[in-house]
């Protein structure tokens, strides 16, 4: 069967043992210089039978396997063929540069996953992950969190039953409850997508796609690196949505000590409310006529004067 280098094969072997044997070793027979078998290559049967699962190479070519046992038999697979992997990315939907603030990004990001003929890799199973960062400094105490997510569809990788297995080869995200797992996405026929990406803060944000490979995958000439990214970063403004509250802006110290004799104090610093969206955001406007804001003081039971 026609496999792609850097993924799982897409038929691992499975063999049949005649006699008791305890231990099976594969190896390569037939290679490309410098090209690497990956996954458990020594295996103990069970019940007669050795099942690999997690068997991959390293570069496209023609290869064929040879298994030994551990009471010197051997046995040479028929060749098959490995295709030139992942590459790189290009931008199918490249005009998501600015959002709303809680809204969906439309167009969402849409990737091609090509090889290095700029051919779209539609046999392409590992999970791309979308990493979001925010390019803003926040100097205020905002009650916003930064916590992008998608849909999750059918190519999420949560939602595979692959996802656990193939989490052994790429760092998947399996759970669904995380928000953070929406990210994570199996490509269809070698296209990648986040329909209803969204986002609650606002403020600039650089997109990285990362394919998130575990250490015996990593490429490039770090040995220990576990992402790859393979297009450059995208930009996306995210604007604050329409004025509907209030947001506190500058939150005053916990602790303020009363001072004799007034006991009394300043609060340090000063409160500062601003107009806000839904989610929380500030917002400049023209104030309104007789418009005000009151600060009304509020204890805790706790704290409550006797």
């Amino acid at each position: 069967a026609v496999s792609l280098a850097r993924q799982p094969l897409t038929a691992q072997p499975l063999l049949l043992m005649t006699d008791y044997i305890q231990e099976v070793i594969i190896t390569v027979e037939s290679k490309p210089d410098s090209s690497v078998l990956f996954g458990n290559k020594i295996l103990n049967s069970v019940s007669g039978w050795v099942n690999f699962t997690d068997l991959a190479i390293s570069r496209e070519g023609f290869y064929s396997l040879s298994f030994s046992s551990s009471s010197g038999d051997t046995l040479t697979s028929d060749s098959f063929s490995v295709l030139s992997g992942l590459d790189h990315f290009t931008y199918e939907s490249n005009a998501f540069k600015v959002a709303t603030a809680g809204q969906f990004v439309d167009p969402y990001p849409v990737l091609n996953l090509v090889n290095g003929d700029d051919n779209i890799v539609d046999m392409a199973k590992f999970p791309v992950v979308l990493l979001i960062e925010s390019q803003t400094s926040d100097n205020t105490t905002s009650v916003i969190s930064l916590t992008p997510q998608a849909n999750v569809t059918s190519q999420t990788c949560c939602r595979s039953a692959d996802c656990v297995p193939m989490s052994q080869i790429y760092r998947s995200c399996c759970d669904c409850a995380r928000p953070e797992c929406s990210l994570c996405v199996y490509p269809a026929l070698g296209v990648a997508s986040w329909p209803g990406l969204r986002v609650n803060k606002a403020g600039a944000y650089r997109l990285t796609f990362l394919t998130n490979e575990s250490r015996p995958f990593a490429r490039g000439a770090d040995p220990a690196a576990t992402t790859t990214t393979l297009a450059a970063p995208w930009t996306l403004t995210v604007d604050p949505g329409p004025a509907s509250g209030i947001n506190l802006v500058v939150q005053p110290a916990g602790t303020i000590y009363l001072q004799p004799p007034s006991l009394s104090a300043a609060l340090s610093p000063q409160p500062v409310v601003q107009k806000s969206d839904a989610q929380g955001n500030p917002l400049v406007v023209q104030p309104q006529a007789n418009e005000s804001v009151r600060a009304i003081p509020c204890y805790l039971p706790a704290d409550a004067p006797p």
